[in-house]
């Protein structure tokens, strides 16, 4: 009977594992999809790959050129400078190292997580701050022109720019 108990004890804990590291993977893959559309100036496009994460569907709504404009503000700005980015790298490393440990170090693990975290929201601050910054320096016509698109995003991406029609007015 202890015998028993100990191996779905045994299973258990693994099956909880596993469930550890697939929900870290994913976290981690949201936190480098969110990281490098910022850094790359938006989402990726085409079919089927849609990534909702605050300011998504709002980058999506926005002109190509706005964009543009957008992302050199805040690659000038540069929210995380180079040692940022070797400190990233290096805690992906130690993720890998905590992942592939016995025991798991799930404190370990936090640790790491929440310095990613918190460089993410330092990037994601700078992101929002650089649009903010861009929409306060739209003509009224476009912000209208770009709210209508803004509003086909988030009813499903279908608007006047996806079927060759212009929404800016001009």
């Amino acid at each position: 009977m202890i015998v028993e108990k100990t191996r779905e004890k045994g299973r258990e804990g693994r099956w909880r594992r596993w469930l550890l590291v697939v929900s870290l993977a994913l976290n981690i893959l949201v936190l480098g999809l969110v990281a490098g559309a910022v850094l790359r100036g938006g989402p990726p496009v085409g079919p089927g790959v849609r990534v909702d994460l605050t300011l998504g569907p709002l980058l999506r709504a926005l002109e190509a050129e706005d964009r543009a404009a957008i992302r050199a503000g805040l690659q000038a700005r540069r929210p995380v400078e180079r040692r940022g980015r070797v400190e990233m790298r290096r805690d992906m490393h130690a993720m890998l190292e905590v992942l592939q440990a016995e025991p798991f170090e799930a404190a370990r693990m936090r640790a790491i997580m929440d310095r990613q975290f918190d460089r993410l929201q330092t990037i994601q601050g700078a992101a929002a701050d650089q649009v903010i910054a861009h929409l306060a320096a739209m003509p009224p016509a476009e912000r209208r022109a770009l709210a209508i698109r803004f509003e086909a995003e988030l009813h499903g991406g279908a608007g006047p720019r996806d079927h060759g029609g212009d929404a800016r007015g001009d």
